[in-house]
């Protein structure tokens, strides 16, 4: 079976900005979602409430956004 070990992949599409207070979830197997929180990177109050999902089971894998507004 061998060492479990790490790839790092760059990600491609409009990734989420950082942010703190988000929930983050996998949904299925090859799907990450991030949901609201607030944007620690244009001013660190101003709240987010904007979904984005990772989709891992492409190569490289692809950030989307969905507006939830």
């Amino acid at each position: 079976q061998g060492s479990p070990y790490y790839v790092l992949k760059t990600a491609t599409g409009p990734a989420p900005f950082p942010r703190r207070l988000a929930a983050c979830a996998f949904v299925a197997q090859d799907k990450f979602v991030v949901y609201g929180g607030f944007d620690s990177y244009r001013g660190g109050a101003i709240q987010d409430r904007s979904s984005y999902i990772l989709n891992v089971s492409v190569d490289p894998p692809v950030w989307t956004r969905v507006d939830n507004h």
